[in-house]
């Protein structure tokens, strides 16, 4: 396993200018500055930080848990070696692109959504907003509660528009329940639909499918057997497919 250097962990991470003292207390101002001004270097020193402030552990970094995060952060500056990452998958009849969202499949427990979050609690904290750095996060699963909740039809509409616009997050999607409320709904069928119309930039977060781990191809193909072949186009057309690759991490907690 790869070791974190030492000056880069959170104990010892200060940005020096922005270091004051409060009643014999040291506070690090946090600063914000637009994306480009900060080096991919340093937006993944302040990963490392922010991770261990939101999980309360360590990022464990592996030479597979890191060329995941690269690959992520080279994404958000749009940086050409994103197409050059072994991560990336290309299924046949599609092409990379930047204006894609991304779909990062992988095994339970090795990263994929923790890397986000902690790079959507970097954004926020550092990073002036940007529509296309900053997006917001859920889990499938609390999408659906958050369905479920719905009283009138304008509640309904309004959910609807929400999840249909603004770059977004969905965590583990396609373990998310079916919807019941007005009727049995398969609600990311027709939100991904939505998104896809309005040309909404997306990531998604997944396992593969149980029965065949680390077989991208089939993990796709779940997407067409849960939502059908018309989104499975969509999907298709809309994303950039990264696999994370490594054992899961859960077991170290």
């Amino acid at each position: 396993m790869m070791e974190i250097p030492q000056k880069l962990k959170p104990e010892n991470f200060i940005i020096e200018p922005l270091v004051q003292n409060y009643n014999n207390q040291t506070i690090i101002i946090k600063p914000k500055m637009y994306l480009r001004n900060y080096t991919m270097k340093e937006i993944r020193n302040l990963f490392f930080v922010e991770f261990k402030n939101k999980f309360n552990r360590e990022f464990e970094l592996t030479k597979d848990s890191n060329e995941l995060l690269c690959t992520i952060i080279c994404y958000f500056y749009q940086d050409h070696r994103f197409f050059r990452s072994p991560c990336l998958v290309i299924p046949e009849g599609t092409t990379p692109s930047f204006a894609k969202g991304l779909l990062i499949m992988g095994n339970y427990g090795i990263g994929k959504s923790s890397i986000l979050l902690a790079l959507e609690q970097v954004f926020n904290k550092f990073v002036f907003f940007n529509p296309a750095s900053h997006f917001k996060s859920i889990a499938a699963n609390d999408v659906v509660i958050e369905y479920e909740k719905i009283q009138t039809a304008e509640e309904k509409e309004d959910f609807y528009l929400k999840h249909q616009r603004g770059f977004r997050f969905y965590d583990d999607v396609k373990t998310e329940d079916v919807a019941s409320n007005y009727g049995k709904v398969n609600l990311f069928e027709k939100i991904l639909f939505l998104r896809n119309s309005k040309r909404s930039k997306t990531l998604i977060t997944c396992n593969f499918d149980e029965a065949f781990p680390n077989d991208y191809e089939k993990g796709l193909d779940e997407f067409g057997l849960k939502y059908g072949g018309h989104l499975y186009d969509r999907i298709l057309d809309n994303f950039n497919f990264i696999q994370g690759n490594g054992k899961s991490f859960r077991g170290n907690f």
